[in-house]
């Protein structure tokens, strides 16, 4: 049954309606017809049908996109409750799709996440997620395209995010003061870190924590490189990824203070090169680019593909060309590229006779690394990996460990004001003590308070807080929670601080699975220093259960390595101008995909009516295979979809 179908059953037949227009202002407080309450994020059109417990959340712009909240009395399973709620809202076929398990949260149990793997001609994404409370339940289904599905992200976290049980009291901050962190605080963290670091997978890991302007601890677990015996330590240096973002506005704001450049410079007049020929010319902002809210869609497959053959010139070029998805400052879209730009901008403003790139890594040197004895940090990938470095890891599909080749991760040069960065936990702990220092560290104002604080205002609107200059900001505790974390091939981080408490922490991982123990580290300290309750440890567990339903759902649809029949259909060369030349070559009995930047083992991934060629050890999105002629491979990053013709000369 098509939702337009849906829709016309839900507004002409005779259940009772509640129908909410869309506002231009904040987001909305609802109830459900069961007393459960979320946020309908502002400018979305609600339609509720209290007589069957079911309402619709639509998007603006019309056609079939739709969230829906759908109330249950009883279910025997997550999985009936699922297959229960889509049949009430016309979804016929099963949720097949693997399902992913979370902790309890906001007053529900049972939490579980199921995908309907739906036909690639589709392209369509369409989610059920579960939760019981006592012998009832509550299923929210997310039905969107493609490019909706990516782009609204943050409205269907908003929603999802916010939905809590019929009297549930959300946990506060407000009015508590923070434990000292003594010597029984320590050693459970140190156990939780230790275990979770064994039970995820991952060889390395490097934290560190200020209380009250000192360092009360900075420790190391494990290793620096698989099958090596040299230790992680807090002088270990990894790869930042998007931790370098407030780095980056940290060094704008010296920039800002100077009155060299101000958050409200047209970015046209710091690179007249970006003159985009219309309005945003004068509208794009340099906070819009370090926002999140430049308007323009997430687009990381150019550098993830070509690597160090962009140039930083090439980024600004990609830029230009680029086609808004939103108006400048109306909505949060996270991106890289005009992060980098930025970055690239505020170079060029301090050292106009350099070259961007080389006058970016200048300016970061001089007026962030060097004035806060960041002696370890560093953007030069060939530098960092000398010495005391860590090397990434990333698990296959067979769950085998391996170390990420290094030339995966210096793709991100090309873009590395936003994630280009290395560094320790022991330079990251001063970097940490100036922001709640509010720009003093040893006893001296090294960088200006003004300017500093300034990133923190929010931009955009995020569920329970936002995102202000290159930094998260949640308040869903009470006090504001500033961070930013990065994620890239085989290396994890995060930098927090909460200056109404006076404390901040760094983590650091050297596998993908980081990931999860990178997000559950903060949880674990909010539970040691104000007594929350306790929940890292479940979700530890729950996030290896799901690891595993994963791999088991994911590996039969792999084909390794390619029969001789899929071979034969794959070209030897394809060729997007923006992408480069992508090379499928035969060794030792497997097949390898060559890009411009690095190379990867291919193999065949089936599932219904999707063929496509697959990375075996690299994280990168999937190629779908089209019979010639000409033949093609066509990657899609959710927003943009780029075909790649056979080269035959």
């Amino acid at each position: 049954m098509r939702w337009t179908g849906l829709i016309a059953m839900l507004v002409f037949g005779c259940a009772p309606l509640r129908v909410v227009t869309p506002s231009s202002g904040t987001d909305v407080p609802r109830t459900t017809a069961s007393g459960h309450t979320y946020l309908a994020p502002a400018t979305w059109t609600v339609v509720d049908q209290p007589d069957k417990r079911i309402t619709i959340l639509r998007p603006p712009g019309g056609g079939e996109n739709r969230l829906a909240i759908i109330e249950l009395a009883s279910a025997e399973s997550p999985e009936a409750a699922a297959r229960a709620a889509g049949l009430l809202v016309g979804i016929e076929r099963p949720f097949d799709g693997p399902a992913r398990r979370s902790a309890d949260r906001n007053g529900f149990t049972q939490l579980v996440d199921f995908s309907f793997l739906s036909a690639a001609s589709e392209h369509r994404a369409l989610t059920a997620t579960t939760r019981a409370v006592g012998t009832a339940w509550v299923v929210v289904i997310v039905d969107l395209d493609e490019s909706s599905y990516t782009r609204l992200g943050p409205e269907r976290g908003k929603v999802v995010g916010t939905l809590a049980a019929k009297g549930y009291v959300r946990p506060t901050l407000v009015g508590k003061q923070p434990h000292r962190f003594d010597a029984r605080r320590r050693a459970a963290l140190d156990a939780f870190v230790e275990s979770a670091r064994e039970t995820l997978g991952v060889p390395g890991v490097a934290i560190g924590l200020i209380q009250d302007g000192e360092v009360v601890m900075r420790a190391g677990y494990g290793v620096r490189a698989l099958g090596q015996s040299e230790p992680v330590t807090p002088s270990t240096r990894f790869m930042l990824w998007s931790a370098t973002k407030p780095l980056t506005t940290l060094m704008l704001a010296s920039l800002v203070h100077e009155q060299k450049v101000s958050w409200n410079t047209p970015v046209s007049k710091l690179l007249p090169q970006l003159a985009f020929g219309d309005a945003r010319a004068t509208k794009l902002e340099l906070r819009h680019l370090v926002s999140a809210s430049s308007g323009a869609a997430r687009q990381d497959l150019e550098w993830t593909y070509r690597g160090q053959s962009l140039t930083a010139n090439d980024v600004v070029e990609l830029v230009r060309q680029s086609k808004p998805a939103n108006e400048i400052g109306a909505r949060f879209e996270y991106a890289n590229l005009p992060v980098a730009v930025a970055g690239f901008a505020a170079g060029h403003v301090a050292y106009p006779e350099l070259e961007l790139g080389a006058a970016y890594d200048r300016v970061m040197q001089t007026r962030v690394f060097i004035p806060l004895g960041m002696r370890d940090t560093t953007l030069d990938h060939v530098l960092a990996r000398t010495g005391n470095f860590a090397v990434g890891h990333e698990h296959d599909p067979d769950g085998v460990l391996r170390t990420v080749d290094a030339r995966v991760n210096a793709t991100v040069c090309a873009v590395r004001p936003t994630g280009g960065a290395w560094s320790t936990v022991d330079d990251l702990l001063r970097y940490v003590t100036l922001e709640l220092g509010e720009g003093t560290l040893d006893g001296a104002q090294v960088m200006p308070r003004t300017a500093l604080l300034a990133r923190r205002e929010e931009q955009v609107q995020l569920t329970q807080g936002g995102y202000g200059l290159g930094l998260f900001i949640e308040r869903g505790l009470g006090p504001s929670i500033y961070s930013h974390s990065g994620d890239g091939h085989g290396f994890n981080a995060n930098v927090l601080w909460i200056p109404e408490a006076r404390i901040g922490a760094v983590i650091l991982t050297n596998s993908t699975a980081g990931a999860t123990l990178r997000n559950l580290f903060r949880r674990k300290l909010l539970e040691l220093f104000f007594d929350l309750e306790p929940g890292a440890e479940q979700s530890i567990t729950l996030a290896v259960q799901t690891r595993d339903q994963l791999r088991s759902f994911y590996r039969p649809l792999l084909e390794r390595p390619p029969s001789a029949e899929m071979r034969a259909r794959l070209a030897s060369r394809y060729r997007h101008p923006a992408l480069g030349d992508f090379v499928i070559v035969e060794r030792d009995g497997r097949v390898w995909l060559q890009t411009e930047a690095w190379e990867s083992e291919a193999v065949i991934y089936r599932d219904k009516d999707f063929l496509a060629l697959a990375t075996w050890d690299v994280a990168s999105a999937d190629l779908e295979i089209i019979d010639g002629p000409p033949r093609a491979l066509v990657v899609s990053d959710g927003t943009h979809r780029y075909v790649l013709e056979e080269v035959t000369k």
